[in-house]
Formats: structure tokens, sequence, C-alpha cells
């Protein structure tokens, strides 16, 4: 499951295009969580290994803040899509697609191959997974399914079959049943 970070900014920020290239994003102030924050180290890990320096205007870890803020003009942000996707609708915000490259985490539901599943196990896996492809079927969500081409356990003999999502049946010779990565891509 791809999930898409995006540029935020006031929705009073007329000259705000629907897109912005990575470069460009890393011209501006941001609001960004603090040093010890996955999103953090992700986004300076982008901006360094592109040749530009991350130019924090604060550091907060509260999403809701970070909106709050970026819409009273504070500065901009690089939010999770789906994160925004409320604001949008009240616009409060405006986003801007990054692009060149797009900066896309993807997310990963995975269970280990050691430990005993469970049919209570296997029935909240089912329910979160449904819950997830709905949200990545809503155009408005901006998530989107990808295949899962990677092995997930590391373990050659786990990792044979195919690892296709399944929203209804047991993993067979598998550690993985409906798998979902949480790496991120540049």
């Amino acid at each position: 499951m791809q999930d898409e970070l995006v540029f935020a900014c006031s929705a009073d920020n007329r000259q705000a295009s629907s897109e912005i290239d990575l470069g460009a994003v890393f011209q501006h102030d941001l609001i960004v969580p603090s040093p010890s924050h996955y999103l953090r180290r992700f986004i300076e890990h982008a901006a360094l290994s592109h040749g530009h320096e991350l130019r924090v205007a604060c550091e907060i870890d509260s999403f809701e803040l970070v909106k709050e803020l970026v819409a009273r003009k504070m500065a901009k942000a690089i939010l999770p899509i789906a994160c925004v996707r409320e604001e949008l609708g009240r616009e409060n915000l405006r986003i801007a697609r990054i692009t060149n490259p797009p900066l896309q985490r993807t997310l990963t539901m995975m269970h280990s191959a050691r430990q005993a599943r469970s049919d209570a196990v296997d029935l909240v896996c089912q329910e979160v997974r449904a819950i997830i492809w709905e949200c990545a079927d809503s155009a408005t969500f901006g998530w989107r399914r990808t295949p899962v081409t990677d092995p997930a356990s590391a373990d050659l003999w786990h990792d044979a079959p195919a690892l296709e999502p399944s929203l209804d049946e047991h993993a067979t010779g598998s550690s993985v049943n409906g798998a979902f990565s949480l790496g991120h891509h540049l």
C-alpha cells in the first residue's frame, strides 16, 4: 500500500500549484516532527540524499497542530495525504503533490512466522485489511494498492510462495497474509 506525502500550505496561498518539485519543497521553512520521529528521519533523508538542507521552522510531533499552524500561515509542511483529507474538504489547506521524485511510504501489515496465529488474530487482520482496502479504493484517501514483490520474512522457505494480499484466507506456507510494507520510497 503506497501512502503519498504532500506539500501542505495555507488555503490563502493563491500561488500554490498542484505539483511541486522535491527540490523546491526544501527551499521553504518547514514544520517537521522531532528528530526521533519516523517521518522526520524520512524527510531529512530525502533532503540530504538530493543535496538539500532541511530548513526547520519548528518541530511538532502532532499532525493536528502542524495542520493548524500551516492553516494559520506559520510555515509549510510535508504530510501524509490521508492526514490532510478533511482539511481539504473544509478548504483550510492547499496541497501540492511532490514530484521529481515523489515522496511515498509503503505500509505493511505482517505477522511473525515464529508465532502461532489464532482465529481471533486472523479475524482482526481481515477486518483491518478490509478497512485499508476500502480506504485505498477511495480516490480521495490518497492510498493506492501495490503488489508485494519483496520477500517479507527473510526466510526463503516462508517467502517461496507468492505473497498476495487476501481478505478471507489464512496464509499457507507464508509468514505474511495480505502484506503491506512499511518502507519508504524516494
